[in-house]
């Protein structure tokens, strides 16, 4: 078998994840290749060139939803850009096309809600198509739709022979939109033992500061940055330094990533240490995890942080209160705020015993529950329902056409 994965950046969480599942597929003879949106830095990009052996094509994709940080008077100038270099979605899907044609791709799996080429490719080609939602999407999430509701959901399942959820929170969202049959959910996973390599830290020292560590890009403002500084203010004068890690310290031109330099600048416990390719030392550089939003649809990080036997300070809202456990892998709070986090992080920091229990417990969840093998496993089943249906959607001679055997 012979998957292609449609992808909108080679950057963040959803990538990584994609880039786990090739590797996982590799182990069980399936075989992945990609498209991907030209959105990423250089090594993020190479990093998808190795995990596919150098076949992925990166070209322009049509994003289709709109973000809520675009203004209304900037969207009518990024929806004609996108317009005119995708030919629609059209010119861009049929590039897609050709590249499943090449390499004589048997399923699609595209790994985001944001892109439709994936599946506009396959209902070309009579493939099957497995659509992965990665996307808090809808009212009160940070993406939405022109079209939403009901009328979204006939449209995916035009295009798709399963919609795949990467978590309850994230199904949830759509639960409504789509009929029962065509939706599943299914838990990301990592590859645990890439983390387990990190040791297990035993608290602090006069001269060694607990190291706070926050995840994500200065550009995505429901990663509430500003939760993670106002809580660095809090503990300033104490053993702690906190480090964001992310893109975006280089985005000069925008106002929201100016205020949050401004104050990461202002703060002399707080440290701006930008993108760090490897994960794994990244988590080699901090005690825990605070992560303070709560509009996560999984939370990569989270499970990273715990697979590296890093107790967590979260939000118990979206992917990470499914992922996370309250008093044992961390703590979790109501809602989003400074103040709760804050106390909450004060309690862990307050126990050493505690936060070493914590480590221990939060990496031991994590191999449990997190299993990239069984994880690909079930996959690959899907694949196998996504084939059935395929076969019953386009009719027996088209896919032996697609599949190029003799009907």
């Amino acid at each position: 078998m012979r998957v292609l994965h449609v992808m909108n950046t080679s950057a963040g969480g959803a990538a990584m994840s994609t880039i786990d599942i090739m590797a996982g597929l590799r182990r069980l003879d399936v075989d992945s290749v990609a498209v991907c949106h030209t959105m990423g830095s250089a090594e993020e990009e190479e990093r998808l060139r190795d995990a596919t052996r150098g076949r992925v094509q990166f070209r322009t994709l049509y994003w289709w939803n709109k973000k809520n940080r675009a203004s209304l008077v900037r969207r009518p100038f990024i929806e004609g850009r996108q317009l005119i270099r995708t030919g629609a979605s059209f010119g861009s899907a049929a590039g897609v096309v050709r590249f499943a044609n090449r390499f004589a791709v048997d399923v699609v799996h595209t790994n985001t809600m944001l892109t439709p080429e994936g599946g506009l490719a396959a209902f070309a080609l009579g493939l099957p198509h497995l659509w992965h939602i990665r996307e808090r999407v809808g009212p009160g999430n940070p993406f939405r739709f022109p079209t939403e509701g009901r009328r979204l959901g006939r449209i995916m399942e035009s295009l798709a022979d399963i919609v795949l959820a990467n978590s309850r929170s994230t199904g949830e969202a759509v639960r409504t939109w789509l009929r029962p049959e065509v939706l599943r959910v299914l838990e990301n996973a990592i590859d645990t033992n890439r983390y387990n390599r990190v040791p297990v830290r035993r608290g602090t020292t006069a001269t060694a500061p607990i190291i706070v560590g926050m995840v994500g890009n200065l550009t995505c403002r429901w990663k509430r940055h500003d939760l993670f500084i106002d809580v660095a203010k809090r503990f300033q004068g104490q053993n702690v330094l906190f480090r964001l890690y992310g893109h975006g310290g280089e985005a000069g031109t925008d106002p929201y990533v100016r205020s949050l330099m401004a104050e990461i600048e202002a703060l002399p416990n707080l440290e701006f240490r930008g993108f760090v390719q490897n994960p794994v030392e990244m988590l080699s550089e901090m005690d825990v995890l605070l992560h303070p939003t709560g509009q996560e649809s999984y939370g990569r990080a989270v499970v990273e942080a715990m697979a590296a036997a890093r107790p967590i300070v979260g939000v118990a809202q979206g992917g990470v209160a499914e992922t996370a456990v309250n008093g044992r892998t961390g703590y979790l709070v109501p809602e989003e705020s400074s103040i709760q986090l804050a106390d909450a992080l004060a309690r862990l920091l307050a126990d050493a015993d505690a936060l070493y229990t914590m480590a221990c417990a939060a990496r031991k969840h994590a191999n449990e529950r997190f299993s990239l093998a069984a994880y690909c496993e079930q996959l690959v089943q899907l694949y196998s329902v996504c084939g059935a249906r395929a076969r019953q959607r386009v009719g027996r001679r088209r896919w032996a056409r697609a599949r190029r055997v003799p009907a």
